[in-house]
């Protein structure tokens, strides 16, 4: 495609009104599979909220090269870019629109929220900030206007945002040549493994000697220190592949922490890169899925009746009795997930 059939910013503007999900990659128009909304790892918001932006620092940082890779087969040619970069559009999530099935099966264009922008100009209230409002009642619309696409006025200029971005790239390739960016199993995870083990030895022990107690801090203490392992891993920055380090992290906060990491990652309003958490997606995600936190009240005092009434339950095998269905329902879901999605594009 020619300079002179790129893609124009207008021409990008009218078909996201229309629906489609277009993001700028590298000067190329990505166009982003409706269905793929539900399936990416890192959540339908980290897409919303880049549709008709330039996305190029932000999707290169979060993805490995085979996916940029497939990425490319999504492409729509080049798009007209000015002298300082592509001229930004404002994503129709960001005034709260978005797409939902209608009662017919079709999907149109809903709002549940008033956007009131900022009437003044200060760092803690800067003019480009949006406020989305809640409203009493939500309701199907026409969709946004050519004019609610448009980015409000802002103090930081598309040049000085090139510049940044360009002081970025070069921070990113310094950090990818000092390979900062590779796991550290041994010299890094090693040690953490040991304290791991530690711990675990150090409470079976105790508790075969009946030293209930100290049993109790030595398992609090595994739990502890599991929480930022797992953290590591909803992020994908063990192995940084995303069915692996789930699979990990489940048989580690599941079946030995009692917390499921589908609920922590996906349940909770962060997401595994998180992107923005104001969003009426967001909340209605978190409060239609709450009752699976829950489990976890189970969980814990079963525990708790274990350590405090232990002549009741005298091995570990009693434990595992008693919790396996909580954590077997608590990790359902994630397995589910797993078996269901795949880290290929559609």
């Amino acid at each position: 495609m020619s300079a002179a059939s790129a893609h124009t910013r207008e021409s990008i503007a009218n078909r996201i009104l229309n629906g489609e999900l277009l993001f700028i990659l590298n000067g190329n128009l990505i166009s982003v599979p409706q269905g793929w909304l539900s399936a990416h790892p890192g959540g339908a918001l980290s897409i919303l909220h880049f549709v008709g932006r330039d996305a190029t620092d932000e999707v290169e940082a979060y993805h490995p090269d085979h996916v940029l890779k497939k990425m490319l087969a999504f492409s729509q040619g080049p798009v007209q870019l000015s002298e300082d970069g592509w001229v930004p559009l404002l994503p129709p999530i960001a005034t709260g629109w978005h797409r939902k099935l209608a009662p017919d099966g079709s999907l149109q264009w809903h709002n549940e929220t008033t956007p009131e922008y900022s009437s003044e100009n200060t760092p803690s209230s800067p003019s480009s900030q949006i406020l989305l409002v809640k409203k009493s009642d939500a309701s199907l619309g026409s969709g946004p206007s050519p004019a609610s696409i448009q980015p409000p006025a802002t103090t930081l200029s598309l040049k000085r945002q090139s510049q940044h971005s360009a002081a970025y790239k070069q921070l990113h390739k310094r950090i990818v040549a000092a390979g900062l960016y590779q796991t550290r199993y041994i010299s890094g995870y090693g040690p953490e493994v040991a304290r791991y083990v530690f711990f675990a030895l150090s409470s079976y022990l105790l508790y075969r000697n009946q030293w209930f107690f100290l049993s109790a801090v030595s398992l609090g203490a595994l739990w502890h220190q599991l929480v930022f392992f797992c953290h590591d891993l909803g992020h994908v920055g063990f192995t940084h592949n995303w069915q692996k380090d789930r699979l990990i992290a489940i048989f580690l906060a599941d079946f030995i922490g009692g917390v499921s990491i589908g609920w922590w990652v996906h349940v909770r309003l962060f997401p595994p890169f998180p992107v923005v958490v104001d969003s009426p997606l967001c909340l209605s995600r978190k409060e239609s899925q709450r009752p699976s936190q829950y489990v976890f009240l189970v969980i814990w005092i079963f525990l708790y009746l274990t350590l405090a009434f232990p002549s009741r339950y005298e091995s570990s095998v009693s434990v595992c009795l008693h919790t396996a269905p909580c954590v077997f329902a608590s990790s359902l879901s994630t397995v589910t997930r797993i078996s269901n999605t795949s880290l290929s594009l559609p």
